[in-house]
């Protein structure tokens, strides 16, 4: 079982950037021009102040696309480190956002590189509880 762990954890990857892609690029109506906000934080002001409730969902939901991605790294590159995750994330992010500029598939903003960051952070910290945990847990499990 153990065995099969890296390699599951390689094809959860693949799969997961599969998704990442088809939700950011393949599934967009392409535009007439070229949108782009370079405003840090920009959703954030409009979804607190302006109130958009959408907005707030297009946060979420940005985050919690690239959750999986901080999940898996960290197992498929066998102990992916913090700072590998945010260069990772924030690389495949910045090509995402890059291409639907270039494409005109939406609307280029660093708000999404961050959000995106934020939710690969989010999955390697859940990672590494539950693997911590679970090393508690496993010995005790083996000795009865």
């Amino acid at each position: 079982l153990n065995r099969l762990r890296q390699p599951a954890a390689l094809v959860s990857l693949v799969v997961e950037l599969a998704a990442i892609m088809a939700f950011t690029l393949l599934f967009r109506e392409v535009g007439t021009q070229r949108s782009y906000e370079l405003q840090l934080f920009w959703s954030y002001r409009a979804w607190i102040f302006g109130k958009s409730v959408a907005l707030g969902m297009e946060i979420l939901n940005n985050i919690l696309l690239f959750f999986p991605l901080g999940f898996v790294l960290t197992d498929a590159l066998a102990g992916c480190r913090l700072w590998m995750v945010i260069l990772i994330s924030g690389a495949i992010s910045s090509l995402v956002e890059l291409s639907q500029l270039y494409f005109k598939l939406g609307l280029f903003e660093f708000d999404d590189i961050f959000n995106n960051i934020l939710g690969a952070v989010l999955g390697w910290c859940v990672f590494c509880i539950l693997r911590s945990i679970g090393r508690k847990i496993y010995p005790l499990l083996t000795s009865q």
